[in-house]
C-alpha cells in the first residue's frame, strides 16, 4: 500500500505497484491476510479495471486469502458482489448537509458501494479554494452529463 516510485532506478510507480502485485500473487496462500488497494490506477480505465478484476478473481477463485480489495471501480464491485456469495461490499459512510454539496466522511464502513465519488469534497477538506471547487463541480458534472448521453446513446 502506498504509491511510490524509483524513477532513477527507470520503474515508475505504476511499475512498483505492479512489480508488487505480482511478488504478492507469487507468495499468497488461503491464509495470507492481504490488502489491495486501489490496484490499477496508474494507467488507463480500462487496463486498470482489466488488471483489478484479473487479479481480483485470481484471488477469489484460486488463492482464497482473507482480502481486503479496495477499488475506484464500480464496476468490480457490483460485478463480484453478484458472483460470489462471500464476497461484501462496503464503503466508508459519509453525511451529506441537506440540499448541498458538503458531506462529512463518517471513518466508518457501511454495507453496499458507494453512491458516487467525493473527491471534490475531499479538495475542499484539503483547502482548495471555492473558486477552483466551483469549477470542478461544474466540469464534472457536464463529464457525467456526457457519458451518460453517450451511454443512452449506445455509443
Amino acid at each position: 500500500m502506498g504509491a511510490a516510485d524509483e524513477i532513477a532506478g527507470g520503474r515508475s510507480t505504476f511499475m512498483v505497484e505492479m512489480q508488487e502485485t505480482s511478488d504478492i500473487m507469487k507468495q499468497a496462500t488461503s491464509r495470507s491476510l492481504l490488502i489491495l488497494d486501489e490496484l490499477g490506477r496508474g494507467t488507463s480505465t480500462f487496463d486498470g479495471v482489466a488488471i483489478a478484476s484479473a487479479v481480483l478473481q485470481h484471488l477469489v477463485d484460486t488463492v482464497k486469502p482473507k482480502l481486503l480489495f479496495i477499488t475506484h471501480y464500480p464496476l468490480i464491485a457490483t460485478e463480484f458482489g453478484r458472483m460470489f456469495s462471500d464476497v461484501e461490499n462496503l464503503h466508508m459512510g459519509f453525511a451529506q448537509t441537506q440540499g448541498k454539496r458538503r458531506i462529512d466522511f463518517l471513518y466508518k464502513l457501511e454495507p453496499g458501494i458507494a453512491s458516487g465519488s467525493f473527491g471534490i469534497e475531499c479538495a475542499r477538506l484539503a483547502g482548495l479554494s471555492d473558486k477552483i471547487l466551483d469549477h470542478a463541480y461544474k466540469q464534472s458534472h457536464e463529464m457525467k452529463i456526457l457519458v451518460d448521453r453517450r451511454i443512452e446513446s449506445g455509443r
